[in-house]
């Protein structure tokens, strides 16, 4: 079960809104790339190799991908 700053609302935030923060977390992880050329920290997991970073976030974003798809539907 997920942390509760981790618990999702009971509406979803308007899209413009969700697009803003993909699009900051991105940047924050680009900037943490860029100064960090090896390691990246992790709020919950502290540092982690860069690479180890890189493919947990692809497994984590694979994961909600299955939770947005009945969404969609």
């Amino acid at each position: 079960r997920a942390p509760a700053i981790m618990t999702p609302a009971a509406t979803p935030a308007p899209a413009p809104v969700l697009l803003a923060r993909l699009q900051a977390a991105a940047a924050a992880l680009d900037a943490d790339a860029a100064i960090h050329a090896e390691i990246v920290d992790h709020p919950f997991f502290g540092r982690l190799p860069l690479l180890d970073f890189i493919r947990f976030q692809t497994l984590h974003t694979r994961h909600h991908l299955t939770q947005l798809a009945p969404a969609r539907d």
